[in-house]
Protein backbone atom coordinates (compact mmCIF):
# COMPACT_ATOMS: atom_id res chain seq x y z
CA UNK A 1 0.00 0.00 0.00
CA UNK A 2 1.27 3.21 -0.68
CA UNK A 3 2.21 6.21 1.79
CA UNK A 4 -0.58 8.19 -0.28
CA UNK A 5 -3.54 6.00 0.13
CA UNK A 6 -5.88 6.13 2.83
CA UNK A 7 -5.71 3.93 6.05
CA UNK A 8 -8.65 1.80 6.59
CA UNK A 9 -10.90 3.21 8.13
CA UNK A 10 -10.97 1.32 11.67
CA UNK A 11 -7.51 2.27 12.14
CA UNK A 12 -8.00 6.13 11.12
CA UNK A 13 -7.77 8.01 13.96
CA UNK A 14 -9.77 10.97 14.73
CA UNK A 15 -9.43 14.14 12.49
CA UNK A 16 -7.37 16.23 14.40
CA UNK A 17 -8.30 20.54 14.77
CA UNK A 18 -7.40 22.11 11.21
CA UNK A 19 -3.83 23.56 11.21
CA UNK A 20 -2.63 21.79 14.08
CA UNK A 21 1.35 22.04 13.82
CA UNK A 22 3.04 18.92 13.55
CA UNK A 23 7.12 18.89 13.70
CA UNK A 24 8.54 16.00 12.10
CA UNK A 25 12.77 15.74 12.21
CA UNK A 26 13.65 13.07 10.39
CA UNK A 27 16.80 13.29 8.11
CA UNK A 28 15.74 10.11 5.57
CA UNK A 29 13.64 11.49 2.98
CA UNK A 30 11.13 8.34 2.31
CA UNK A 31 10.26 8.37 5.90
CA UNK A 32 9.65 12.04 6.47
CA UNK A 33 7.43 11.84 3.14
CA UNK A 34 5.56 9.17 4.80
CA UNK A 35 4.54 10.78 7.94
CA UNK A 36 3.73 14.04 6.23
CA UNK A 37 1.28 12.39 3.92
CA UNK A 38 -0.66 11.13 6.88
CA UNK A 39 -0.16 14.20 8.96
CA UNK A 40 -1.71 15.73 6.00
CA UNK A 41 -4.80 13.54 5.45
CA UNK A 42 -5.47 13.43 9.11
CA UNK A 43 -5.90 17.54 9.05
CA UNK A 44 -2.89 18.47 10.45
CA UNK A 45 0.11 20.90 9.02
CA UNK A 46 3.65 19.53 9.11
CA UNK A 47 6.99 21.60 9.91
CA UNK A 48 9.95 19.25 8.68
CA UNK A 49 13.13 19.40 9.77
CA UNK A 50 16.12 17.59 8.64
CA UNK A 51 18.47 17.64 11.62
CA UNK A 52 18.25 17.97 15.12
CA UNK A 53 19.40 21.74 14.94
CA UNK A 54 16.53 22.89 12.73
CA UNK A 55 14.27 21.15 14.96
CA UNK A 56 14.69 22.83 18.13
CA UNK A 57 14.64 26.06 16.40
CA UNK A 58 11.75 25.44 15.09
CA UNK A 59 10.43 24.62 18.33
CA UNK A 60 12.13 27.69 19.81
CA UNK A 61 10.67 29.81 17.39
CA UNK A 62 7.33 28.95 16.92
CA UNK A 63 4.98 28.17 20.29
CA UNK A 64 2.25 26.70 18.04
CA UNK A 65 3.76 23.67 17.14
CA UNK A 66 2.76 21.20 19.79
CA UNK A 67 3.41 18.13 18.43
CA UNK A 68 7.19 16.50 17.87
CA UNK A 69 7.42 13.38 15.98
CA UNK A 70 11.36 12.71 16.82
CA UNK A 71 13.30 10.97 14.49
CA UNK A 72 16.27 9.29 17.45
CA UNK A 73 19.01 9.41 14.98
CA UNK A 74 18.77 12.77 13.02
CA UNK A 75 22.38 14.69 12.67
CA UNK A 76 23.43 17.63 14.96
CA UNK A 77 21.14 17.08 17.75
CA UNK A 78 20.16 13.65 18.78
CA UNK A 79 16.97 13.10 19.13
CA UNK A 80 17.18 12.33 22.93
CA UNK A 81 18.83 15.83 22.97
CA UNK A 82 15.79 17.41 21.69
CA UNK A 83 13.71 15.35 24.05
CA UNK A 84 15.84 16.94 26.91
CA UNK A 85 15.48 19.99 26.26
CA UNK A 86 11.77 20.03 25.42
CA UNK A 87 11.43 18.41 29.06
CA UNK A 88 13.07 21.61 30.84
CA UNK A 89 11.32 24.39 28.25
CA UNK A 90 9.30 26.63 30.57
CA UNK A 91 7.20 27.61 27.39
CA UNK A 92 4.14 24.75 28.32
CA UNK A 93 4.30 20.51 26.93
CA UNK A 94 5.15 19.35 23.86
CA UNK A 95 4.06 15.73 23.10
CA UNK A 96 7.09 13.70 21.77
CA UNK A 97 6.47 11.13 19.59
CA UNK A 98 9.59 8.98 17.74
CA UNK A 99 9.88 8.23 14.05
CA UNK A 100 10.79 4.23 14.00
CA UNK A 101 13.04 3.73 10.81
CA UNK A 102 10.76 0.33 10.45
CA UNK A 103 8.79 3.04 8.16
CA UNK A 104 11.12 3.52 5.98
CA UNK A 105 10.76 -0.15 4.21
CA UNK A 106 6.67 0.47 4.66
CA UNK A 107 6.07 4.37 4.68
CA UNK A 108 2.52 4.15 5.27
CA UNK A 109 2.87 2.62 8.77
CA UNK A 110 1.93 4.60 11.47
CA UNK A 111 4.93 2.70 13.75
CA UNK A 112 5.47 5.64 15.61
CA UNK A 113 3.82 6.51 19.17
CA UNK A 114 2.84 9.68 20.18
CA UNK A 115 2.69 10.39 23.94
CA UNK A 116 2.16 13.16 26.03
CA UNK A 117 4.84 15.79 28.25
CA UNK A 118 7.56 13.71 27.01
CA UNK A 119 7.20 10.13 27.80
CA UNK A 120 8.47 8.17 24.99
CA UNK A 121 6.96 4.75 24.08
CA UNK A 122 7.62 2.29 21.38
CA UNK A 123 5.21 1.35 18.83
CA UNK A 124 2.92 -2.01 19.23
CA UNK A 125 2.92 -4.29 16.09
CA UNK A 126 0.06 -6.21 15.84
CA UNK A 127 1.73 -9.69 15.30
CA UNK A 128 -2.19 -11.52 13.52
CA UNK A 129 -1.46 -15.03 11.73
CA UNK A 130 -3.60 -16.65 9.07
CA UNK A 131 -3.16 -13.73 6.81
CA UNK A 132 -2.46 -14.39 3.15
CA UNK A 133 1.40 -13.27 2.87
CA UNK A 134 1.49 -9.55 2.69
CA UNK A 135 -2.02 -8.57 3.28
CA UNK A 136 -3.07 -6.04 6.02
CA UNK A 137 -6.10 -6.80 8.26
CA UNK A 138 -8.06 -6.07 11.67
CA UNK A 139 -5.24 -3.07 12.82
CA UNK A 140 -5.53 -1.47 16.11
CA UNK A 141 -5.44 2.04 15.89
CA UNK A 142 -1.40 3.04 15.63
CA UNK A 143 -0.64 -0.41 14.74
CA UNK A 144 0.59 -2.29 11.90
CA UNK A 145 0.15 -5.97 10.78
CA UNK A 146 3.52 -7.55 9.74
CA UNK A 147 3.63 -9.38 6.42
CA UNK A 148 2.92 -12.91 7.12
CA UNK A 149 4.61 -16.08 5.10
CA UNK A 150 2.45 -18.50 3.78
CA UNK A 151 3.17 -21.51 7.25
CA UNK A 152 1.78 -18.07 9.14
CA UNK A 153 4.71 -17.25 10.04
CA UNK A 154 5.73 -13.61 11.54
CA UNK A 155 8.37 -11.97 9.14
CA UNK A 156 10.39 -8.63 9.61
CA UNK A 157 11.65 -6.51 7.34
CA UNK A 158 14.48 -6.91 4.86
CA UNK A 159 17.54 -4.43 5.44
CA UNK A 160 17.10 -1.21 4.06
CA UNK A 161 19.54 0.55 1.49
CA UNK A 162 18.27 4.00 2.20
CA UNK A 163 20.06 3.36 5.97
CA UNK A 164 23.63 2.24 4.88
CA UNK A 165 26.21 4.27 6.54
CA UNK A 166 23.27 7.14 7.80
CA UNK A 167 25.12 8.34 11.34
CA UNK A 168 23.49 6.72 14.54
CA UNK A 169 25.02 9.14 16.69
CA UNK A 170 27.98 11.83 17.38
CA UNK A 171 31.28 10.35 16.92
CA UNK A 172 32.93 9.26 20.36
CA UNK A 173 29.46 9.85 22.16
CA UNK A 174 29.82 6.82 24.49
CA UNK A 175 25.60 6.79 25.95
CA UNK A 176 23.20 4.45 25.88
CA UNK A 177 21.00 6.83 25.64
CA UNK A 178 21.83 7.50 21.95
CA UNK A 179 19.72 4.09 21.37
CA UNK A 180 16.85 4.34 19.47
CA UNK A 181 14.91 1.48 21.36
CA UNK A 182 14.70 -2.22 22.55
CA UNK A 183 16.90 -4.56 20.34
CA UNK A 184 16.32 -7.91 19.27
CA UNK A 185 19.20 -9.26 18.03
CA UNK A 186 22.91 -9.47 19.18
CA UNK A 187 25.35 -9.94 16.00
CA UNK A 188 28.39 -11.04 17.59
CA UNK A 189 32.40 -10.43 16.05
CA UNK A 190 33.92 -14.08 17.13
CA UNK A 191 37.36 -13.75 17.71
CA UNK A 192 38.36 -11.46 20.56
CA UNK A 193 34.36 -11.14 21.58
CA UNK A 194 33.28 -14.57 22.14
CA UNK A 195 36.36 -16.50 22.06
CA UNK A 196 40.00 -15.97 23.03
CA UNK A 197 42.05 -16.94 20.11
CA UNK A 198 45.12 -14.69 20.12
CA UNK A 199 47.76 -17.46 21.38
CA UNK A 200 46.63 -19.96 18.69
CA UNK A 201 46.89 -16.82 15.64
CA UNK A 202 50.29 -15.66 17.27
CA UNK A 203 51.66 -18.95 17.69
CA UNK A 204 50.89 -20.31 14.42
CA UNK A 205 51.60 -17.35 12.75
CA UNK A 206 55.15 -17.36 14.42
CA UNK A 207 55.76 -21.34 13.46
CA UNK A 208 55.29 -19.98 9.47
CA UNK A 209 57.72 -16.85 10.25
CA UNK A 210 60.01 -19.66 11.59
CA UNK A 211 59.81 -21.42 8.64
CA UNK A 212 60.47 -18.79 6.43
CA UNK A 213 63.91 -17.42 8.66
CA UNK A 214 62.33 -14.26 9.30
CA UNK A 215 61.51 -12.91 12.76
CA UNK A 216 58.79 -13.61 15.28
CA UNK A 217 56.82 -11.53 17.06
CA UNK A 218 55.72 -11.59 20.86
CA UNK A 219 51.83 -12.65 21.31
CA UNK A 220 50.81 -9.09 22.54
CA UNK A 221 51.67 -7.80 18.76
CA UNK A 222 49.07 -9.70 17.28
CA UNK A 223 46.59 -7.80 19.30
CA UNK A 224 47.17 -5.62 16.19
CA UNK A 225 47.48 -7.94 13.03
CA UNK A 226 44.50 -10.01 14.09
CA UNK A 227 40.63 -8.97 12.52
CA UNK A 228 41.00 -8.41 9.30
CA UNK A 229 41.17 -11.98 7.46
CA UNK A 230 44.61 -14.25 7.43
CA UNK A 231 45.91 -12.18 4.22
CA UNK A 232 46.03 -9.00 6.51
CA UNK A 233 47.68 -11.43 9.44
CA UNK A 234 50.17 -12.23 6.95
CA UNK A 235 51.13 -9.16 5.47
CA UNK A 236 51.24 -7.44 8.83
CA UNK A 237 53.70 -9.76 10.29
CA UNK A 238 55.96 -9.96 7.27
CA UNK A 239 58.84 -7.44 7.37
CA UNK A 240 58.36 -5.00 5.15
CA UNK A 241 61.24 -6.15 3.06
CA UNK A 242 59.68 -9.55 2.99
CA UNK A 243 56.24 -8.44 1.55
CA UNK A 244 56.57 -9.42 -1.94
CA UNK A 245 53.31 -11.13 -3.69
CA UNK A 246 54.82 -14.04 -3.90
CA UNK A 247 55.75 -14.44 -0.46
CA UNK A 248 52.48 -13.13 0.79
CA UNK A 249 50.80 -15.86 -1.19
CA UNK A 250 53.34 -18.35 0.40
CA UNK A 251 52.56 -17.54 3.93
CA UNK A 252 49.06 -17.21 3.46
CA UNK A 253 48.64 -20.86 2.62
CA UNK A 254 51.32 -21.84 5.29
CA UNK A 255 49.15 -19.92 7.57
CA UNK A 256 45.76 -21.27 6.81
CA UNK A 257 47.43 -25.30 6.99
CA UNK A 258 48.92 -24.44 10.11
CA UNK A 259 46.36 -22.33 11.40
CA UNK A 260 43.79 -25.16 10.59
CA UNK A 261 45.62 -27.47 12.81
CA UNK A 262 45.90 -25.79 15.89
CA UNK A 263 43.57 -23.33 15.90
CA UNK A 264 42.01 -25.05 18.92
CA UNK A 265 45.06 -25.50 21.02
CA UNK A 266 44.43 -22.93 23.58
CA UNK A 267 41.23 -20.91 22.23
CA UNK A 268 38.22 -21.06 24.94
CA UNK A 269 35.05 -19.06 25.20
CA UNK A 270 36.00 -15.96 27.50
CA UNK A 271 34.90 -15.67 31.09
CA UNK A 272 31.08 -14.64 31.46
CA UNK A 273 31.16 -15.35 27.70
CA UNK A 274 28.53 -18.77 28.82
CA UNK A 275 26.76 -16.77 31.18
CA UNK A 276 25.72 -13.97 28.63
CA UNK A 277 24.77 -16.47 26.38
CA UNK A 278 22.70 -18.02 28.65
CA UNK A 279 20.70 -14.79 29.99
CA UNK A 280 20.31 -13.96 26.18
CA UNK A 281 18.83 -17.39 25.03
CA UNK A 282 16.63 -17.62 28.40
CA UNK A 283 14.95 -14.22 27.61
CA UNK A 284 14.32 -15.24 23.78
CA UNK A 285 17.40 -12.94 22.16
CA UNK A 286 18.15 -13.66 18.78
CA UNK A 287 21.83 -14.30 18.43
CA UNK A 288 23.54 -14.73 14.96
CA UNK A 289 28.03 -14.34 14.56
CA UNK A 290 29.47 -12.49 12.10
CA UNK A 291 33.77 -13.00 11.54
CA UNK A 292 36.35 -12.17 8.97
CA UNK A 293 38.18 -15.71 9.91
CA UNK A 294 37.30 -18.54 6.91
CA UNK A 295 33.99 -19.31 6.64
CA UNK A 296 34.29 -23.14 7.22
CA UNK A 297 36.81 -22.12 9.93
CA UNK A 298 33.91 -20.03 11.37
CA UNK A 299 31.57 -22.64 11.70
CA UNK A 300 33.17 -25.12 12.92
CA UNK A 301 34.48 -23.08 15.68
CA UNK A 302 31.16 -22.49 16.72
CA UNK A 303 29.85 -25.40 16.64
CA UNK A 304 32.96 -26.46 18.79
CA UNK A 305 33.56 -24.58 21.21
CA UNK A 306 29.29 -22.82 21.51
CA UNK A 307 27.86 -25.83 20.93
CA UNK A 308 25.18 -25.09 23.71
CA UNK A 309 23.57 -22.35 21.80
CA UNK A 310 21.53 -20.97 18.86
CA UNK A 311 22.50 -18.63 16.82
CA UNK A 312 20.16 -17.64 13.86
CA UNK A 313 22.72 -17.35 11.50
CA UNK A 314 26.76 -18.00 11.63
CA UNK A 315 28.91 -16.49 8.67
CA UNK A 316 32.35 -15.94 8.33
CA UNK A 317 34.61 -14.43 5.19
CA UNK A 318 33.45 -15.75 1.47
CA UNK A 319 34.47 -14.33 -1.87
CA UNK A 320 30.69 -13.68 -2.71
CA UNK A 321 30.48 -10.71 -0.04
CA UNK A 322 32.86 -8.20 1.28
CA UNK A 323 34.89 -9.00 3.91
CA UNK A 324 34.12 -6.02 7.44
CA UNK A 325 34.71 -3.49 7.82
CA UNK A 326 32.34 -3.64 4.47
CA UNK A 327 28.39 -3.70 6.02
CA UNK A 328 27.56 -6.35 3.32
CA UNK A 329 27.41 -9.19 5.53
CA UNK A 330 25.80 -7.55 8.74
CA UNK A 331 23.36 -6.33 6.26
CA UNK A 332 23.01 -10.00 4.37
CA UNK A 333 22.57 -11.50 8.29
CA UNK A 334 19.66 -9.06 8.75
CA UNK A 335 18.48 -9.60 5.70
CA UNK A 336 17.78 -13.16 6.05
CA UNK A 337 16.67 -12.87 9.23
CA UNK A 338 14.16 -10.51 8.30
CA UNK A 339 15.00 -7.79 10.84
CA UNK A 340 15.87 -3.98 10.30
CA UNK A 341 19.49 -3.14 11.06
CA UNK A 342 17.98 -0.73 13.56
CA UNK A 343 16.88 -3.84 15.51
CA UNK A 344 20.59 -5.00 16.16
CA UNK A 345 22.80 -4.89 18.57
CA UNK A 346 26.53 -5.44 17.23
CA UNK A 347 29.15 -6.19 20.07
CA UNK A 348 32.59 -6.45 18.76
CA UNK A 349 36.28 -5.47 20.02
CA UNK A 350 37.95 -3.74 17.57
CA UNK A 351 37.82 -0.22 15.14
CA UNK A 352 36.65 -3.40 12.47
CA UNK A 353 33.81 -3.93 13.99
CA UNK A 354 33.18 -0.58 15.35
CA UNK A 355 33.05 0.50 11.79
CA UNK A 356 31.06 -1.84 10.23
CA UNK A 357 27.75 -1.69 13.24
CA UNK A 358 27.91 2.01 12.52
CA UNK A 359 28.43 1.78 8.32
CA UNK A 360 25.58 -1.29 8.72
CA UNK A 361 23.17 1.29 10.85
CA UNK A 362 23.32 -0.97 14.02
CA UNK A 363 24.38 0.27 17.60
CA UNK A 364 27.96 -0.37 18.16
CA UNK A 365 29.03 -1.70 21.24
CA UNK A 366 33.01 -2.31 22.04
CA UNK A 367 34.20 -5.33 23.88
CA UNK A 368 37.22 -4.30 26.52
CA UNK A 369 38.12 -7.96 26.74
CA UNK A 370 38.99 -8.90 23.68
CA UNK A 371 42.22 -7.65 21.20
CA UNK A 372 41.91 -3.50 21.11
CA UNK A 373 41.60 -0.51 23.27
CA UNK A 374 38.69 1.38 24.69
CA UNK A 375 40.37 4.88 22.77
CA UNK A 376 40.48 2.87 19.59
CA UNK A 377 36.86 1.55 20.30
CA UNK A 378 34.97 4.72 21.08
CA UNK A 379 37.55 6.72 18.28
CA UNK A 380 35.86 4.29 15.74
CA UNK A 381 32.44 4.88 16.41
CA UNK A 382 31.63 2.90 19.79
CA UNK A 383 28.23 3.71 21.18
CA UNK A 384 28.96 2.07 24.69
CA UNK A 385 31.66 0.20 26.02
CA UNK A 386 31.53 -2.84 28.09
CA UNK A 387 34.24 -4.24 31.02
CA UNK A 388 32.39 -7.56 31.41
CA UNK A 389 30.13 -9.26 28.98
CA UNK A 390 26.66 -9.47 31.27
CA UNK A 391 27.08 -6.02 30.92
CA UNK A 392 25.43 -6.17 27.82
CA UNK A 393 21.91 -7.12 28.72
CA UNK A 394 20.91 -3.73 30.38
CA UNK A 395 22.20 -1.97 26.50
CA UNK A 396 19.16 -4.19 25.67
CA UNK A 397 16.27 -3.09 27.87
CA UNK A 398 17.57 1.13 28.22
CA UNK A 399 14.26 2.20 26.33
CA UNK A 400 11.42 -0.39 27.45
CA UNK A 401 8.54 -1.05 25.47
CA UNK A 402 5.43 -0.21 26.05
Amino acid sequence: MKATEAPHEAAQPNKAPKRQKILVAEDNPVVRKGLNNFLVKWGYEPIEADNGDTAWNALETDPTITIAILDWNIPGLSGMQVCQRIRMRAAGPVSIGTAFNEATTYPHARGRALCVHGHLQRPQFHRGTGSRPGRRSGRLPGQTRQTLSSQGQTRGWPADPHFIGRPQARPGQISASSMPHHKNIVLFDLDGTLVDSLTDLADSMNRVLNRQGLPLHPIQAYRYFVGDGITNLVQRALPAEARQPETIEECVREMRREYSAHWADTTRPYPGIAELLDALTNRGIEMAILSNKPDALTRKVVETLLPNWRFAAVAGARETIARKPDPAGALRIASLLHHAPQEFLYLGDTNTDMQTARAAGMFAVGALWGFRTADELKENGAQALLSVPLELCPLLDHCPES
